[in-house]
């Protein structure tokens, strides 16, 4: 008996189970009793359109992270549609609204260190890390080159992810400036949540000309992102 095409199907399948991505994936997030979805971006102020998704779900604000990300966690749910599912969704639910918040890279990244490193922030890839032992600039950005190493954009921390990456620009309707984000949420008539969730107190800004050189190359694409708000 020739048992070699069962030992290739198993071989596949272990092999799919084991390149599947621990980050989060590319995903619309669905805000209940509405027509609007939101590309969900890390530090994108993805906290605060979860927070309000679940406000018009439950009409109960929640001010916990961690509850917040629990509730709408990081898998497909009745709340996220994979990007490439999300025309065939429309198809049988009807049109949505769809926005991304752009923010400036260099903004993006420094905000991720003041929040995981400098403030110790619980997330456990950077705790396995040492980054938040060793919470230096410099230790931190040997973290940045080691993911700007791979290939695949899924297997990179989505903090560190292009916003590129995620979406392009024809898969939504509007592309918002973080700073205008509450304008646009009082446009769209949806509640602005009265604390802003994940605030940092730290005053760190990138001073190192080198990394800040490599910073802008990394990004360009997401840098030329056209806004239209």
């Amino acid at each position: 008996m020739d048992n070699s095409r069962d030992h290739r199907t198993e071989e596949t399948l272990l092999t799919k189970y084991y390149q599947h991505s621990p980050f989060f994936a590319n995903y619309y997030c669905l805000i209940p009793y509405t027509n609007y979805a939101f590309i969900a971006i890390a530090k994108n102020a993805v906290t605060t359109l979860k927070q309000i998704t679940i406000y018009m779900h439950t009409r109960k604000w929640v001010q916990d992270t961690h509850k917040i990300h629990n509730f709408i966690g990081y898998k497909e749910s009745e709340y996220l549609i994979p990007i490439h599912k999300m025309q065939d969704y429309e198809k049988r639910n009807g049109k949505y609204v769809k926005f991304a918040i752009w923010r400036d890279p260099i903004e993006r990244i420094e905000s991720t260190f003041r929040l995981f490193c400098l403030e110790k922030e619980i997330r456990w890839y950077f705790h396995y890390l040492g980054l938040t032992v060793d919470n230096s600039w410099d230790h931190f950005k040997r973290f940045l080159y080691f993911e700007w190493q791979k290939k695949n954009p899924l297997f990179i921390d989505e903090h560190i992810r292009r916003q590129s990456d995620y979406y392009s620009p024809q898969d939504v309707d509007y592309i918002v400036p973080i700073n205008k984000i509450n304008h646009f949420l009082e446009y769209l008539e949806l509640p602005v949540p009265a604390q802003k969730a994940n605030k940092t107190t730290s005053k760190f800004k990138i001073k190192d000309t080198a990394c800040l050189n490599r910073i802008r190359i990394y990004y360009s694409k997401d840098f030329i992102i056209p806004t239209n708000f």
